[in-house]
């Protein structure tokens, strides 16, 4: 072979040579880089696994939690519920959802349940030990917490429902309007984020205040401040029986000036005093039938044991400024406990007003299912009754009135209807 072949197949037979060992080296690299980077897979594996199991632990924990919140909530409206009771009803609850028949000690799950008057409510604190399967989370024992506060709603009085379902300010006070409802609730139906809504210094105080949709006030507005999402309340008197009537019995009826005592019967056309008339009506049952009831100028009406049934065309309340009225439901029959009521097929958000700055004896309940309440007084409303109660269709206090509904229902013999006095309305979650 000339010297020159062999030169060159040597060359070639060293370059071979060469990528060989490059190829050898690249393989030894790899495995090199994978062997190091491997421990990082498996913890971010591992990690990963670890992290998922703790957030779905977390979530079983704090639906546990809210359910043995609203629970224990529950229990606490039951007069012979004592706090310990509350705790042992939570905890049960709680280790029950968590992992059923596992003893508490095996699953490091503590359970702490408080109840308060003011507002009434519990709250419940879950701790739960978290150890993965990949032991990866911080080289130590994580904990899980998580807190749930129920409020109650029900057990109370309802001092104010209003049932309109979606407009904003069901429940509206504006310019130093105040409503002071004694040991109740105050409730909106409203799906609005505004359905409740206090502007220009006005002021709602109540021992629970509950929205539907959500509240609209500012600092100092409210007390306390707002529940929203709270569940839909059905209207407690929807079943209540509306008074039977036949013909007219009186057409018209205006008395201006005069001092008399009116009886029940049919009130065609409405019933208009005014003047400086001092008028008592009789105990029993009152259709104002097309026409308002109205009382103006200086009139003066007083009666016990009466009850308002308002029906037909332009039937509404109108209670003019200087007015003095001094009204009491019946305590029994088809109105027992119920002072105005509307008829419910009345035209939707008809007007009813008080203005009256002396109307502190309304004492019943004032049912508008389809009308709008408008009061705009200077002084305080049905604070020496012994309890109102008012559902409408929706509430709007201006300019400066303070109306107040107290609830000492032992305090008379004027029942309260059914579903507006200490009913077991829903729990609300609010934390």
């Amino acid at each position: 072979m000339p010297a020159r072949d062999i030169r060159a197949s040597t060359r070639i037979a060293r370059a071979m040579a060469c990528s060989v060992a490059a190829m050898r080296d690249t393989q030894a690299s790899i495995a090199v880089k994978f062997a190091l980077t491997l421990p990082f897979v498996f913890a971010l594996v591992g990690g990963t696994v670890d992290y998922g199991m703790l957030v779905r632990d977390r979530e079983r924990l704090q639906v546990a939690a809210d359910a043995a919140a609203k629970a224990a909530a529950l229990e606490f409206t039951l007069i012979d519920t004592s706090k310990n009771d509350i705790s042992a009803v939570a905890r049960g609850i709680v280790l029950a959802m968590v992992r059923a028949d596992t003893p508490e000690s095996a699953l490091g799950v503590q359970v702490l349940a408080r109840a308060q008057q003011d507002p009434l409510q519990v709250s419940v604190d879950a701790v739960q030990n978290f150890k993965g399967p990949f032991g990866v989370l911080g080289g130590i024992e994580p904990k899980i917490i998580v807190r749930s506060v129920a409020r109650v709603v029900g057990k109370l009085n309802i001092c104010v429902l209003a049932l309109e379902p979606q407009a904003d300010g069901a429940i509206e006070l504006w310019t130093q309007a105040r409503l002071t409802a004694q040991n109740c609730a105050v409730y909106s139906n409203s799906t609005s984020p505004t359905g409740i809504k206090v502007k220009n210094s006005g002021r709602l105080s109540a021992t629970v205040v509950c929205s539907v949709g959500g509240s609209d006030g500012g600092k100092n507005s409210f007390s306390p401040e707002p529940v929203s999402d709270c569940p839909v309340f059905d209207d407690p008197l929807a079943s209540r029986a509306s008074p039977s009537f036949g013909s007219c019995t009186f057409n018209a009826t205006k008395l201006v000036n005069q001092s008399t005592t009116l009886h029940p019967g049919v009130y065609c056309g409405g019933l208009n005093v005014k003047g400086s008339s001092d008028v008592k009506f009789a105990p029993g049952i009152y259709v104002i039938k097309d026409g308002p009831l109205f009382f103006g100028d200086n009139a003066i009406v007083t009666g016990e044991g009466v009850g308002f049934f308002l029906t037909g065309a332009n039937a509404k309340l109108d209670f003019r400024k200087d007015t003095t009225i001094s009204l009491a439901a019946p305590v029994s029959g088809v109105m027992a406990g119920i002072l105005f009521q509307e008829a419910r097929d009345q035209p939707a958000s008809t007007l009813h007003v008080i203005n009256s700055d002396n109307a502190r004896m309304l004492l019943g309940t004032i049912y508008l299912p389809r009308g709008e309440l408008k009061i705009d007084a200077n002084k305080p409303i049905a604070d020496q009754s012994a309890y109102t109660a008012i559902v409408v269709r929706s509430l709007r206090l201006y300019s400066g009135p303070n109306l107040v509904l107290n609830t000492n229902h032992d305090a008379t013999d004027v029942p309260v209807p059914d579903g507006l006095k200490g009913v077991g309305q829903p729990v609300v979650l609010v934390q």
